[in-house]
């Protein structure tokens, strides 16, 4: 086995191919596979951030607003 940099990022992908055509087609599958993985995590994570302010934004109009809104808000995270 051996080592192969990547290149496009840093990476470096262990392997037993010696081709450099098999290699290079492997490197670019696993560019794609982590492009594919980065977009999950951004959708993912971005849905979780948008949700929770959304939740937050519920909850403030709930309380009203200005100053009572804040006391609110932190009277129920003591909670």
């Amino acid at each position: 086995m051996r080592l192969i940099g990547d290149g496009e990022d840093g990476t470096g992908v262990w392997t037993a191919l010696t081709d450099p055509v098999a290699v290079k087609k492997a490197l670019e599958k696993r560019a794609a596979q982590r492009r594919t993985e980065r977009r999950f995590h951004e959708e993912y994570f971005g849905g979780m951030l948008r949700a929770k302010m959304a939740a937050r934004a519920t909850t403030k109009a709930a309380a009203g607003g200005g100053t009572a809104a804040t006391r609110q808000l932190k009277a129920a995270r003591r909670e």
